[in-house]
């Protein structure tokens, strides 16, 4: 799946795979991923109701939290997930000073 950045692409698997290979080449080191989500288009006409389902995002955490119990259950070490905000970018546009 494409997100809307371009040189980025939705691969939920890919948690695993990289947790699992993490666990084999590290001797399965902690880990704390500490930011994970996705960029989405803008679409300023959709309805405030449709824009709140969120759908694409929820599908988006749905399914790579799925990867990361599965990565868990087969031995990797993970102690925390921080999910990505628009509130983490927030400070690119002198958010915390004016």
């Amino acid at each position: 799946m494409q997100a809307s950045s371009t040189w980025l692409s939705i691969y939920p698997k890919g948690i695993y795979d990289l947790l699992l290979y993490i666990k084999i080449k590290y001797n399965n080191p902690l880990i704390y991923i500490t930011e994970n989500g996705m960029d989405e288009f803008d679409d300023p006409t959709l309805p405030l109701e449709e824009a709140l389902e969120d759908t694409l995002r929820i599908d988006y955490y749905y399914d790579h939290l799925y990867y990361l119990q599965n990565a868990i259950q087969d031995g990797a070490n993970v102690k925390g997930y921080f999910a990505w905000s628009s509130i983490d970018n927030f400070e690119w546009i002198l958010g915390f000073t004016s």
